[in-house]
């Protein structure tokens, strides 16, 4: 355990917090009124640690097998995400990705909004968490960009006249 802090309240009676950290797995625990709550949390976190393995679901950045053309190359996430997970719970994990409906004015790239899409994560039909997906380039990618390239994009933006007009 990292912290732990006890409180006292009439309703709850005595109540412990605490928290702890193991292989990037960050844990809280929560016990009211419970008369053996330090070791009660001991045994939450050594079960939770024993059973769980944070578990990358969606990765950032780009979005690989999009069929429209307009979105080919130029959707990605920008924070990947991670959840807890037993060896079970991986095989019922489940990614369902919507984006906008193109429109005519996208002809002009710079009309084509920044977010475009969101990606919900869920876990046996319940959905444990989102991401946004955006159109552009993106970090990984924009580090492969020529120098001309990202030159441009900084002169573009200092100018005022980037994708957002």
């Amino acid at each position: 355990m990292h912290r732990g802090k006890t409180g006292y309240t009439k309703l709850a009676k005595r109540t412990l917090v605490t928290t702890a950290t193991k292989n990037e797995l960050d844990l809280i625990a929560v016990t009211l009124n419970g008369p053996d709550d330090w070791n009660d949390h001991i045994q939450m976190y050594e079960s939770a640690f024993k059973d769980y393995t944070p578990t990358e679901i969606l990765p950032a950045g780009m979005v690989e097998n999009m069929k429209n053309k307009i979105y080919k190359g130029h959707v990605y996430i920008k924070n990947d995400f991670s959840y807890p997970l037993t060896k079970e719970e991986r095989e019922l994990v489940n990614v369902k990705m919507k984006l906008l409906k193109p429109r005519n004015a996208w002809k002009d790239k710079r009309k084509i909004p920044e977010v475009v899409g969101r990606a919900s994560i869920y876990l046996d039909g319940k959905k444990i968490g989102t991401r946004s997906i955006f159109y552009g380039e993106s970090k990984e990618s924009f580090k492969q960009q020529s120098f001309q390239s990202s030159w441009a994009e900084v002169f573009e933006a200092v100018l005022g006249i980037g994708r957002n007009g």
